[in-house]
């Protein structure tokens, strides 16, 4: 059984909030590696970082606002999805880490130009639609 138009035009919503949220963070990724590379200013560095971890920490609100009353695995899913990016965007702020705030959605083996984790995510539930 598919979604019906109202799922699917929550899922779209939500999908759009979230490559929004991937384009923010590969920009601040851009703005802060010419800020420690170019500028020396570990201090921008860290708190362009931080407001990587706070773009992701806000994803679960903004996508509860989005799928409000939206039932189903792919909905479960992608709350669920959103809610590890948080909590993975929490850890690295509470402990302090800005190497992990920059690593963050970047598995080990990644190549650059390859998908960080949100972009994956976007990709896959994009395919839903």
């Amino acid at each position: 059984m598919g979604m019906d138009t109202n799922d699917k035009g929550k899922l779209g919503l939500a999908v759009a909030m979230l490559r929004t949220a991937g384009e923010a963070i590969r920009d601040i990724e851009k703005r802060a590696s010419a800020t420690l590379h170019d500028q020396g200013d570990e201090t921008g560095y860290r708190q362009l970082m931080r407001e990587k971890c706070d773009i992701l920490m806000g994803l679960p609100q903004a996508g509860q606002d989005i799928l409000a009353g939206a039932t189903g695995a792919a909905f479960d899913d992608l709350r669920t999805e959103l809610a590890s990016f948080a909590a993975r965007a929490g850890q690295a702020v509470k402990i302090g880490s800005v190497f992990y705030m920059a690593a963050l959605l970047y598995p080990d083996d990644y190549k650059a130009g390859d998908p960080n984790d949100v972009e994956e995510a976007v990709a896959r539930f994009e395919e839903m639609l």
